[in-house]
């Protein structure tokens, strides 16, 4: 089994401290030779500087040991630990985007599963779906209310006027009024029996349904289903 290698580039604590003695020692003993040098003393008072220079820097190894090393080396542990902790952290929350993103992905396949699954029952039942932003006054009719009024979707400009211009004008005062008190939370949806003229120009009676579905930040937001009555 391999040992992972020690980084011998770093500068520990611990070697900062041998580092800043080893520095003493030689300017202590290069001083020391240059006094002993110019007061033409014996060979002997070089040991007696060298050893002296010796027990200066052992008598500085505690100071320096409390002083420098142990809170650097304190502080060292901190950052590998939060470092360690930082990396652990990442991945939880690389792991929590992956699941986030593939959740999404799953119920955004599945809306639109539902979505189309829901288009063709309505297609099939010949019930028209209307979608009105109130704020904006966009408005979306499903390609079935389109071809129950006579109208291809590209007719449809997707404002509310595609809903008003289908209405005889003796009828709009009494639908609005019945829509208002919806949206005023007077009734809990809004139901209105009511003629509808196609663009041939042939009116036919229709089942009008819908309630607030939304609310977001620029306004109400209501949906419903107009069924043509036989």
């Amino acid at each position: 089994m391999s040992h992972p290698k020690r980084d011998t580039t770093k500068l520990s604590p611990m070697r900062l401290v041998l580092v800043l003695l080893l520095a003493i020692f030689t300017v202590e003993f290069g001083i020391m030779a240059f006094l002993l040098d110019h007061s033409h003393e014996a060979l002997t008072h070089w040991v007696v500087a060298a050893i002296d220079s010796i027990v200066l820097t052992v008598l500085l190894f505690p100071m320096l040991f409390f002083v420098v090393f142990r809170p650097l080396s304190r502080q060292v542990k901190e950052l590998e630990q939060a470092k360690k902790e930082l990396e652990r952290t990442g991945k939880a929350l690389q792991h929590h985007q992956g699941v986030l993103e593939k959740t999404v992905v799953e119920r955004t396949e599945r809306l639109s599963r539902t979505t189309e699954r829901l288009s063709l029952v309505l297609d099939a039942i010949e019930e028209g779906v209307w979608d009105w932003q109130v704020q904006s006054g966009e408005l979306y009719n499903s390609p079935a209310w389109g071809r129950m009024l006579g109208y291809a979707p590209e007719e449809l400009s997707g404002r509310l006027e595609d809903y008003t211009r289908c209405l005889l004008d003796e009828e709009k005062a009494a639908i609005f009024a019945a829509l208002d008190a919806h949206m005023a939370g007077q009734t809990p949806g809004f139901y209105s029996e009511h003629r509808m003229r196609r663009k041939d120009g042939r009116v036919i009676w229709v089942a009008d349904r819908g309630r607030t579905v939304a609310w977001d930040e620029q306004g109400r937001q209501a949906g419903g289903v107009t069924a043509q009555k036989q």
